[in-house]
């Protein structure tokens, strides 16, 4: 098997071993693990398989391609310039923002850590995020790991590591 099929193998699996986490959303800082090919629900916090309730699908085309896909009307704008902290909900309401997807891919994309995305849930709730970081396909040492299935896991390790494969975002709404 090449290493392409392996990687799409390991996307359609983690499609199907997302979880949910019950944690309600407050308007507090949170962090989030976005698990490679799942999708979000920012207002109950879950990761999740894909459904037709998720704000954002943690999509990935190819090992190098990978985005960050508004779903169901949700809306985004990359913010630069700005403090995170400072960023509220009027700031919010005064952006322009798209129901396209925004880059994370090795090249030209702009989802590196640091980066900043004003959104609108699908709900209509104004939040915020920030780019920490990533996780690699082959790391099980984050909570929200608990979510994917054994198979995943054993078939993760069978396969090339993909570096950018999770994605840690620190998030809040903005009430």
């Amino acid at each position: 098997m090449t290493r392409s099929i392996a990687a799409l193998l390991i996307i359609l699996v983690g499609f199907l071993g997302c979880a949910t986490d019950s944690d309600k959303t407050t308007t507090s800082e949170r962090t989030t693990v976005i698990l490679g090919t799942c999708t979000w629900e920012v207002e109950s916090n879950n990761n999740r398989e894909p459904s037709d309730s998720a704000d954002f699908w943690w999509e990935h085309a190819t090992e190098t391609e990978r985005y960050l896909v508004p779903k169901y009307g949700a809306k985004v704008a990359v913010i630069t310039e700005e403090d995170f902290d400072k960023i509220d909900a009027s700031f919010i309401e005064a952006q322009n923002l798209s129901e396209e997807k925004i880059s994370a891919s090795d090249e030209n994309g702009v989802l590196n850590p640091g980066a900043i995305v004003a959104f609108k849930t699908a709900e209509g709730n104004p939040g915020v995020l920030q780019v920490v970081g990533y996780r690699g396909l082959h790391d099980f040492s984050f909570p929200e790991v608990a979510y994917l299935p054994e198979e995943f896991r054993d078939l993760a390790l069978n396969s090339p590591n993909i570096e950018r494969y999770h994605l840690i975002v620190k998030w809040r709404l903005c009430k």
